[in-house]
């Protein structure tokens, strides 16, 4: 039985550690100020060797992808490292003991740290859109929201799944360096997907790795229809679901395994 209590109050933990540190909270507030500016000078410069528009984004887009693309990826945690330092130094039985999630723990912790970039994020983000035309609705953010939560469930259960196999081999980050540079390049980090050929963007379609990046950053900038939204949204969630499903006995297995091995 998860009892919200306890990860209320991994939150408030996170958010004080934070706050703590003011190097936390400067690099917090320079951090998405400095890599939009970059981002901005390296794109404008592509864009005035003549492009009006590159795969279909203007360079404002572009520039707002990049920015919401920040917003998604300040919800994302690396589980692998954490569990893997849980698994060596035997706090994992202690959470089992206490029945605590140590996925969940983590994720709510790194949530309460990460507040304060997030806030900041999204004024930058903010700032930007009332500065510079862009398609951004009321109805565009209420339907981003909902794709961001399975964005962030998706990239969380998938990580969390890769730090199961610390219990049987501690080469985990290697593994998940792959993941992430994988995913990096099929979920649009790198470059949008519009910029790949159409063969190539049909299959990403059907792969879980564009919902948790390009999908919802499309939906949020209006530049996807209603249907491809419903579909869209029925796909991410059958994979959400499929790998939900997966992870809970595999997590008892190898919380199983790693009481055998004495934890």
């Amino acid at each position: 039985m998860i009892n919200p209590k306890y990860y209320l109050k991994f939150y408030s933990i996170g958010l004080r550690n934070s706050l703590e540190y003011k190097m936390v909270v400067i690099s917090g507030i320079l951090n998405p100020i400095i890599g939009t500016i970059v981002f901005t000078f390296i794109w404008a410069a592509i864009y005035n060797l003549g492009y009006t528009t590159i795969g279909s984004f203007t360079l404002n887009e572009m520039i707002f992808y990049y920015l919401t693309g920040m917003i998604i990826g300040m919800f994302y945690v690396d589980m692998a490292g954490y569990f893997q330092e849980e698994v060596m130094s035997g706090h994992l039985l202690q959470h089992t003991i206490r029945n605590i999630n140590p996925f969940l723990r983590r994720y709510f912790s790194f949530l309460g740290f990460q507040t304060f970039w997030i806030i900041t994020t999204i004024l930058i983000v903010i700032i930007f859109s009332v500065f510079v035309s862009l398609p951004v609705t009321l109805l565009g953010i209420i339907l981003f929201i909902p794709f961001l939560i399975i964005a962030v469930a998706l990239r969380t259960v998938i990580s969390s799944l890769i730090a199961l196999l610390t219990v049987k081999t501690q080469r985990i980050m290697s593994i998940m360096q792959a993941f992430n540079t994988l995913n990096g390049f099929l979920a649009g980090m790198w470059l949008p997907l519009t910029f790949f050929p159409p063969a190539y963007q049909s299959v990403f379609y059907y792969l879980p790795f564009q919902y948790m990046y390009f999908f919802p950053n499309m939906v949020l900038a209006g530049k996807i229809t209603s249907t491809q939204m419903l579909i869209g949204f029925l796909f991410a969630m059958i994979w959400l679901v499929f790998f939900i499903i997966i992870f809970g006995p595999l997590y008892k297995k190898a919380i199983k395994y790693f009481e055998a091995q004495g934890g």
